[in-house]
């Protein structure tokens, strides 16, 4: 046998027993026919022998840079064994995020399990050797820090192009007990890219960075920096650590949707937040997530995706956060519902709330335990308009005949709402030409809302003026169903008698032909 055929053959029996023989001066081959790729000899000798035979496939499917990142990591030791290797692949990462991997000694390092077995270790699986979920491989990889090229030496200090390189920058405390424990070191230590102008244009952030000066005039700031209460959040409670994501971001704490469970995590833990009182003196309440899960605005995000409602940080604030005050409740609400502000600020009852010193909006509303608005909140007792008029306004006879109106009013326009839904669908599904009919209820629609927002200026008058278009808009709906109704009886009748005579028709056919049949 020749030489050559000799080596040929012992490289397939190698292949087809699952040594992959490789060498660093004959670099392994996908078996895909003539087309396949060879790796880079460094990588291809380091991955034979590996437990998952995929892996092989999956590093040919990768860009020739990527695979030249991870040579150069096999090449400088920084990728040092086949066990090392193995872990990283596990993860299976897309090209881009497995090169930025490649050129970091700390990750790359803290991704061998031969040196990090628990806590300190990066992995596909944290939680199967007792690390914490921050040091899961491919979220901290998707970093909006990593991605931006900020490496874990950006916030722990060192070289990540040396190897073993541990100095760490000056504000990071060394001693990690104290670290944990206390953490007013926090703030200051995201200030030193976040306040900075420079280096946020350097990064091309257009994120402000006024956010930590912010934070220490806050009510967390406050507690943390002032007190030294580090039950109190700071940056990373609220953005993460090594897994953090702007604020779009579907899996980002501080993504609209997840901002009731971010803030929850410790406004609704009752031991977290035993001690704490409000202006009051009474023991500060943990109910405010439950409540607003059931509020209008809680459905609307939790149930139809809707982002755009309010959420906690939309009336509190984020890094400026604010205990709600009676004057700040209407300020907050006043951002989504300007024009119902504007018009009780310009009523009589704003003199009274100021006379009171009751908070605006939340008085009739709550606060997060907020009900849709409607016809309901002015009947009844348990309303906000009978439980104060009989007891501040007793001597005012307008009061009340005045709620009375705009809750008959409002009754009436729904009702003629809902009558005029039903006959739609009803005359639709007979085949009658329901669009004058629509146009009618898209103002009544209009009316509707208008006036359930007038009802905030509490001026009768005004009031009216906004019912009336409804009102006719309800008159012509009716005219229209009846004109529909006329329209159905006449088809129905002129069905009828087609139906009558074609019954004729076919007897006078079937006399005829029987007539026939006997003349023959």
């Amino acid at each position: 046998m020749r030489p050559g055929t000799f080596i040929s053959a012992a490289v397939s029996l190698a292949l087809a027993l699952g040594g992959g023989l490789a060498t660093a001066s004959q670099p392994a081959q996908l078996n895909h026919g003539e087309a396949a790729e060879p790796l880079p000899p460094a990588l291809a000798h380091l991955l034979d022998g590996a437990a998952d035979p995929s892996a092989r496939e999956y590093l040919l499917g990768l860009p020739a840079e990527t695979l030249d990142s991870l040579e150069a990591a096999v090449e400088s030791k920084s990728l040092v064994s086949r066990v090392h290797l193995s872990s990283l692949l596990e993860a299976r990462l897309p090209a881009g995020r497995l090169q930025s991997l490649a050129t970091d000694n700390c990750a790359l390092c803290h991704g061998n399990p031969e040196y990090h077995e628990s806590v300190t270790r990066l992995s596909k699986d944290p939680a199967a050797h007792d690390a914490l979920p921050y040091m899961e491989l491919g979220l901290v990889l998707q970093d909006q820090h990593f991605q931006a090229g900020l490496g874990c030496a950006a916030c722990h200090g060192g070289d990540p192009a040396a190897f073993m390189d541990h100095d760490f920058v000056e504000q990071w405390p060394e001693n990690r007990e104290k670290r944990l424990s206390d953490r007013r070191w926090v703030p200051g230590f995201c200030g030193r890219c976040h306040s900075d102008a420079q280096a946020m244009a350097d990064l091309g952030s257009k994120l402000p960075t006024g956010q930590v000066t912010d934070y220490k005039m806050s009510t967390h700031g406050q507690l943390l920096l002032d007190r030294g209460d580090s039950r109190a959040p700071e940056c990373s409670s609220c953005h993460g650590s090594h897994t953090i994501r702007g604020a779009k971001s579907p899996s980002s704490p501080v993504n609209p949707a997840h901002v009731p469970d971010t803030c929850g995590a410790c406004h609704s833990d009752a031991d977290h937040m035993s001690g704490f009182e409000l202006a009051d003196g009474s023991p500060y309440p943990t109910s405010q997530q439950e409540q607003y899960t059931t509020s209008v605005h809680g459905r609307a995000l939790l149930e139809r995706g809707d982002l755009g409602v309010a959420t906690c940080n939309d009336c509190h604030g984020s890094h400026l956060l604010t205990v709600g005050t009676r004057d700040g409740i209407g300020q907050a609400c006043v951002d989504c519902h300007a024009l119902n502000r504007e018009l009780f600020q310009e009523s009589t009852h704003r003199l009274a709330f100021e006379e009171h010193g009751w908070p605006e909006c939340s008085t009739c509303h709550g606060s997060h335990a907020i009900e849709p608005a409607g016809e309901h909140m002015l009947s009844g007792n348990d309303t906000p308009c009978a439980s104060c008029h009989p007891r501040f306004a007793a001597d005012n006879p307008n009061c009340q005949p005045v709620a009375e109106h705009f809750l008959a009013a409002l009754r009436g326009l729904s009702g003629e709402l809902k009558r005029g839904q039903a006959s739609i669908h009803h005359f639709a599904e007979m085949g009658v030409d329901v669009e004058p009919m629509e146009l009618q209820l898209v103002s009544l629609e209009d009316s509707l809302r208008q006036a359930r927002t007038q009802v905030h200026g509490f001026d009768r008058a005004t009031f009216d003026g906004v019912v009336a278009p409804g009102l006719q808009a309800a008159t012509e709906l009716e005219s229209a169903r009846v004109d529909s109704t006329g329209e159905l009886r006449i088809r129905r009748l002129g069905l009828g008698w087609t139906t009558l005579l074609t019954a004729l028709l076919g007897l006078l056919i079937y006399l005829k032909l029987r007539r026939a049949e006997k003349s023959e």
